[in-house]
């Protein structure tokens, strides 16, 4: 009896880790991209800009308020609540707050009022908002003092609540 016996090649050991090294680097940028993707897409950049428009004396103890609120971040925010946190117009000053525009009443000390129909701000979006504030008693504010507010609201991705704080110098329009 013999045997036959079949000769079967191998791909030489060069070649077999040249193999390999260009496998492992395909599996490396694959794991890579992915890692990427799935990072960035997890990333929740919460950023509102607050700008002040008219903040204007209006006539005597009267201070009229424009506020443009923009997410300059990468997730929707839903606004909650605009606080005056300073209305610069001294310690011992009480004063009373009507809204005028996108607000409901204020309350509170310091002054709190819910935005209207509570707004969702999608990444990129702006709401402008009006009220006025009147000084009991004197002190009237004087030009040049600084307003300070503080906007609250939910970040809709975590569900993290979120407040940003802004001054804006009190001019004449």
């Amino acid at each position: 009896m013999s045997k036959m016996t079949r000769k079967i090649k191998a791909v030489s050991p060069i070649v077999a880790t040249i193999i390999l090294i260009i496998i492992t680097i395909i599996a490396g940028i694959i794991i890579y991209f992915y890692t990427v993707g799935y990072l960035a897409g997890g990333s929740t950049n919460v950023s509102l800009k607050i700008q002040g428009g008219a903040i204007a004396p209006g006539a005597g103890k009267v201070v009229f308020v424009t506020l443009t609120i923009k997410n300059d971040g990468n997730v929707p925010v839903t606004l909650n609540t605009l606080k005056i946190i300073d209305p610069a117009v001294g310690i011992s000053t009480s004063i009373t707050v009507t809204p005028l525009f996108g607000l409901g009443s204020f309350s509170g000390t310091p002054p709190a009022a819910s935005f209207l129909g509570t707004p969702t701000l999608a990444a990129g979006q702006s709401i402008t908002v009006q009220f006025k504030y009147t000084t009991t008693p004197p002190p009237v504010p004087l030009t040049g003092a600084t307003l300070v507010i503080q906007v609250e609201g939910i970040n809709a991705v975590t569900e993290q609540t979120v407040a940003f704080i802004a001054s804006f110098p009190i001019n004449p329009s």
